[in-house]
């Protein structure tokens, strides 16, 4: 439709320069100085309508906004709780974010012990969104919220650093995938395999090796008199224990072995004051 309009249009200036091309060859014969050839009337024609066109043309492209860019919302991150999971103020309101996709090794889970590389993680993820403006993206397959009632999101930094991903790809979080596939698995399992190829992070040599971790100086509750202990067992780091005694729990131990032996000392102890 517009195309017509155009042609209409350019016949009508194209009418009314024949009218003017006849008035100025009246004049020009009166007037030798002032004589315009036909050809350069045409000429003139012709620049004329591409100049319209271009003009109708321009006209029909989508204008982009100078507010785009300012119709983003970003949340400001006031605190990084772990690897995985930050806090943000929405509306005034301070709101916990796990992020999809991505898990790190566990620091703060009072269920838990610190994970192996939990603390690296835990680091990694100030040093890249502390303080920084962020942009929250859903994903329905996920829900709103987890089951501890935490927003679960897709973090993007003002400066365009997609958290998510990130993390994966320097090796400081595995992919995790919870339930059902979600928007950008693919990525987040291929950033996981860069990691592992180039063993980044936790998948360096020795990064978690427990045959690296040195020999510890333990304080035996029983004759309070150091010993040194090497780590035979699977370190606390990755083990979970449950202690039975009030007077200690699993943080003061290095191992689970360790919690073990003093929970058998505790229980010779009491045995002798028995007999």
């Amino acid at each position: 439709m517009k195309k017509i309009i155009i042609l209409l249009f350019s016949l009508l200036i194209l009418i009314g320069y024949s009218n003017k091309i006849e008035q100025n060859k009246i004049i020009s014969d009166s007037n030798p100085e002032k004589t315009i050839t036909k050809n350069e009337q045409l000429n003139e024609i012709v620049n004329n309508s591409e100049k319209l066109e271009e003009i109708i043309n321009n006209n029909e492209k989508p204008k982009e906004s100078a507010n785009d860019a300012s119709q983003t919302q970003y949340y400001k991150v006031v605190k990084v709780i772990d690897g995985d999971t930050i806090t943000v103020n929405i509306d005034g309101t301070n709101e916990v974010i796990r992020i999809i996709g991505a898990d790190t090794p566990e620091t703060k889970d009072p269920r838990k012990l610190v994970e192996c590389f939990g603390f690296e993680a835990s680091e990694k993820a100030k040093e890249l969104l502390s303080d920084q403006w962020v942009e929250l993206e859903s994903d329905q397959t996920q829900g709103n919220k987890d089951k501890y009632d935490r927003f679960l999101r897709y973090v993007r930094t003002k400066e365009g650093l997609f958290y998510n991903l990130e993390i994966i790809k320097q090796g400081y979080a595995h992919e995790y995938t919870y339930n059902l596939p979600y928007k950008y698995q693919k990525e987040f399992k291929e950033a996981e395999l860069y990691a592992r190829n180039n063993k980044l992070g936790l998948w360096a040599d020795g990064a978690c090796d427990i045959d690296d971790i040195p020999a510890q100086e333990v304080v035996s509750p029983a004759t309070q008199e150091p010993m040194i202990e090497a780590q035979s067992e699977p370190s606390a780091v990755q083990s979970q224990c449950e202690c039975l005694y009030n007077q200690y729990n699993c943080g003061d131990f290095i191992t689970h072995a360790e919690a073990q032996r003093f929970m058998n000392a505790a229980a010779e102890l009491v045995m002798m004051f028995i007999n």
